[in-house]
């Protein structure tokens, strides 16, 4: 593969930290370019994502500098979308597997995560909706890993763990951290849940995959960066409207 990929992203995104991974991963050489989605540039919305989402990506085209792109490039949108399209530029990284049953397995266990695991995750932090709807989703996803799996699916990473990893490294750090803006929210028991013996499969399965080189870089850089966005963009953007809880301070400590 020989065209230019320019990777947008937001260091704050676990979407965007699952094409990183992927890009990592398959080794592929590409551009990189932050995305400051609270003051999202007119360029991005206009010539690379109309809806203003990261990640993005674009393919081919002349060689220009980023916040330029070509209107010859191929433009790309939605984590999975692309990170499945790196695999197919790089089949021999293995993000897709080639035997059609193992690729339907991937297909399978990145459905849970993207509807029973990620969103649940959003809808409780932001939204206040109930903790247990992320444990259910964790035990369906535990459910479907071989036992003493050290990938979702087959002997290498795929494109199933890639989808997980994000969420669950996140998820640790709010729960660990006790950070939350609804009274409702209890991370702790969050936490204590994700911790017991009955998740035990999975969560070993999550710390092996995030020990792995290039999924520790994307987590860390996500968790970390949610430090930031936690104690002067969330909390502060909400004060005066949520009273008590915007008074509240954050108690995430540094992401280890």
């Amino acid at each position: 593969m020989s065209e230019r990929l320019v990777f947008y992203e937001a260091s704050c995104s676990a979407y965007a930290q699952r094409v990183r991974i992927a890009l990592h991963e398959a080794n592929a050489k590409y551009t990189s370019f932050e995305i400051d989605t609270f003051n999202k540039p007119t360029w991005f919305t206009e010539k690379i994502n109309p809806i203003g989402k990261v990640p993005a990506m674009t393919y081919g085209g002349p060689d220009v500098p980023p916040d330029q792109p070509s209107p010859d490039s191929v433009k790309l949108a939605e984590s999975l979308i692309i990170a499945e399209f790196i695999a197919d530029l790089y089949p021999d990284s293995g993000l897709m597997p080639r035997d059609p049953v193992q690729r339907a397995q991937v297909r399978r266990f990145i459905d849970v995560v993207d509807t029973k695991f990620a969103p649940v995750i959003g809808a409780w932090f932001y939204q206040g909706t109930p903790w247990e709807g992320i444990i259910e989703g964790a035990r369906a996803l535990q459910d479907l890993l071989p036992d003493g799996a050290a990938f979702a699916v087959g002997d290498r990473p795929t494109l199933a763990d890639i989808a997980f990893a994000p969420f669950y490294s996140i998820l640790q750090v709010i729960s660990d951290g006790d950070i939350y803006l609804h009274e409702a929210a209890k991370p702790r028991d969050v936490a204590e849940a994700l911790n017991s013996s009955e998740l035990a499969r999975l969560r070993k399965y999550a710390n092996g995959l995030l020990a792995r080189p290039s999924f520790k870089a994307a987590v860390d850089q996500v968790c970390n960066c949610a430090q930031g966005v936690f104690d002067k963009k969330i909390l502060t953007s909400v004060a005066g409207a949520t009273g008590e809880m915007a008074q509240r301070p954050s108690r995430l400590g540094p992401h280890k």
